[in-house]
C-alpha cells in the first residue's frame, strides 16, 4: 500500500464513522422527539446523576436502555453479519440448505411486515 492509498483508506474510515455517528444521532433525536414521555423520563434520569466524567454516564441506567433501544429499532448498518447454516433450516415453507451463507436486512427482525 502506497502513501496515497493509505490516506484514501484513512479518509474513508474517518468519514464513514462520522456518517454512521451522525445518522445514529439524527435517529435518536427524531425518535426522542416522537416519544415525549421517554424524553421526559430520560431528562429526569440525567438530572438526578452528577456527571463529572464519561464513566459517570454508566450510572444512568435509563440512558443505556434508550440508546440500546434506538440502536435496535434503527440499526446503524444495513445488513447483519453473514452466517453459514450448519444444517438444513426451515423458515415457514422455505428450506435453507446446509452450508449456505445467510445475510438478513438489519431492519427485518425489528420491523415485522404489516398485515
Amino acid at each position: 500500500m502506497d502513501t496515497n492509498q493509505f490516506y484514501q483508506t484513512l479518509d474513508e474510515i474517518l468519514f464513514t464513522n462520522v456518517e454512521i455517528t451522525s445518522a445514529a444521532l439524527a435517529w435518536a433525536i427524531y425518535l426522542l422527539a416522537q416519544h415525549s414521555c421517554v424524553q421526559d423520563k430520560l431528562q429526569d434520569a440525567i438530572r438526578h446523576v452528577e456527571v463529572k466524567s464519561f464513566a459517570d454516564l454508566n450510572k444512568i441506567e435509563y440512558l443505556e436502555a434508550v440508546v440500546l433501544e434506538i440502536a435496535r429499532y434503527r440499526p446503524a448498518v444495513a445488513l447483519t453479519i453473514p452466517e453459514r447454516t450448519a444444517t438444513d433450516m426451515y423458515l415457514g415453507d422455505y428450506i435453507i440448505p446446509a452450508h449456505v451463507s445467510v445475510t438478513l436486512p438489519a431492519l427485518s427482525p425489528t420491523h415485522p411486515p404489516h398485515k
